[in-house]
Parts: C-alpha cells; structure tokens; sequence
C-alpha cells in the first residue's frame, strides 16, 4: 500500500468524518503536525502523540521501528495532520517512513492543510 496525500482546506473535520465512516473496529490514531517547521518538531509531535515508547530515539529510522511496534498488525489508520510549514526535505523523508509502514491492515493517509485555509 502507498502513501496517501489527501489536501484539504480543514484537515481536523475531515479526521472527525473519517473517524465516523472508520467504525468498523479499525484503531485511528492521529498526529497533530501543523505547524511544524523541523524534524525536531516532527518527531516531538509524532512521540507526544502516539506515545512512543522510551526507546524511540527521536529520528526517523527509530520512528519507522516505533510506527511498525505501536500500529501493529491489526486494523489501523493513521492520520498525520499537516502544513506547508514543513521543510520539503523532511516532508519527503516522512512519506518514505509512511509508505514504509503501510501495509494490508494499515492505511497511513496524510491530510495537509492547503494554503487556501484562512480559518486559522
């Protein structure tokens, strides 16, 4: 399974109906990453939110392993909230660990906020 990039102009009500048509049993977890500018933060954002473990060594190879660990084999969806805040050089990096991660039982959709967004 790829990545799936979908770009919205409200990232948080299209999760809230993407949580509902999910009622199968399938876990949602979400990253909360607007307004993220480095790695760092990437990262801090990706530990805080899914709880990473204490292992996870704060980089994106640790981050692949932690993803694999914490979404698991069954059905999951994770979503990843973000902007054009993000460097483009880590923007790229995080699709590879994204795409990496799906698999059969597990979708991994980034939903960016457009630059059209004026809400916030």
């Amino acid at each position: 399974m790829t990545l799936r990039r979908l770009v919205v102009l409200d990232p948080r009500r299209t999760l809230l109906r993407a949580r509902t048509e999910l009622a199968d049993g399938t876990r949602v977890l979400v990253v909360d990453a607007l307004g993220c500018e480095t790695k760092a933060e990437l990262l801090a954002a990706f530990a805080r939110d899914l709880s990473l473990p204490a292992w996870f060594g704060h980089n994106l190879d640790a981050l692949e392993e932690a993803l694999l660990d914490t979404l698991g084999d069954g059905p999951v969806a994770l979503f990843v909230l973000e902007d054009e805040a993000l460097e483009p050089k880590t923007r790229k990096a995080l699709a590879s660990v994204l795409t990496d991660v799906s698999g059969p039982t597990r979708t991994v959709t980034a939903l960016v906020r457009s630059a059209l967004d004026e809400s916030e």
